[in-house]
Formats: C-alpha cells, sequence, structure tokens
C-alpha cells in the first residue's frame, strides 16, 4: 500500500511541476538488490545470479536526474526496463 502511495504521489506531483521544469519519478528495481536488508531475510545472496547490483539501480536513478526534466517526468520506472528503453532511444 506504501509502494502505491508513493507512486501516486510522484505522478501527481509531477503533474503539478511539470511547468516550472522539475522532473519526479519513482524508481524501483526490477529485482532483488543485495541489501543488507535482503541478505538478513535471505531473500537474495551476494552470488545469486537472480539479484540486480546496486549499480543498475545507480545508473538508473542517475539517468533520470540528468534526463531533460519534460522529456521525462511522471515515470514509474524500474532499473532495467528504463535503462534499455533509454538505451534503444539512442
Amino acid at each position: 500500500m506504501c509502494k502505491a502511495a508513493l507512486e501516486r504521489f510522484s505522478t501527481g506531483l509531477a503533474a503539478e511541476l511539470y511547468a516550472d521544469d522539475i522532473a519526479v519519478n519513482a524508481l524501483s528495481p526490477t529485482k532483488v538488490v543485495p541489501t543488507p536488508g535482503t541478505l538478513f531475510h535471505h531473500l537474495t545472496s551476494e552470488d545469486d545470479p537472480n539479484n540486480e547490483p546496486p549499480s543498475v539501480m545507480a545508473e538508473a536513478a542517475l539517468r533520470l536526474c540528468s534526463a531533460e526534466p519534460k522529456a521525462l517526468t511522471g515515470r514509474i520506472a524500474y532499473s532495467q526496463e528504463l535503462l534499455a528503453e533509454l538505451a534503444a532511444s539512442r
């Protein structure tokens, strides 16, 4: 419920700030990221080939933050899909 609320809040805020050239997006990992919490709860492991390295989320966040605000705002994005989309549009 909290994640859905954050997504709705982000899209609403993006609409409000569009005219001011301020982008607002929500970004989620595509897969489980090996953080201390996910490792502790055994949701993934450091060597799990199905996890998502933190660097993927970092790259996706950087791309969202460095894009033209009016071109990339109001998005509910998932890291790997976003990176693939932006690579394809180059």
